[in-house]
């Protein structure tokens, strides 16, 4: 299974603020992860919007599910995703 990093940002539409908890939600249900899992077995919280998981899929199925999901909170303006995999990675990240 590969191991993906996806980040969403939602945008401002007219009076209507982006809704990150919505956001959140929405996410976890489509089984990505605001957590991260150092080699000790520690978690960490990720930065607001940041998600992780870990499928057999590609970098652009991955990012068409995420976007497909956060068009859900806020379909306009379209919602901005990355999706990349990672192999290794390194953060400074609060402990949960």
């Amino acid at each position: 299974m590969a191991r993906f990093a996806v980040r969403v940002e939602l945008h401002e539409n007219g009076t209507q603020k982006p809704n990150y908890e919505e956001l959140h939600e929405v996410m976890r249900a489509a089984g990505f992860n605001q957590l991260i899992q150092d080699v000790t077995g520690k978690w960490f919280k990720l930065p607001t919007a940041v998600y992780v998981i870990e499928v057999n899929a590609s970098a652009e199925k991955v990012a068409s599910v995420a976007l497909a999901n956060a068009k859900k909170v806020q379909p306009n303006p379209t919602p901005w995703v990355i999706a990349f995999e990672y192999i290794n990675a390194n953060w400074t990240l609060k402990p949960v």
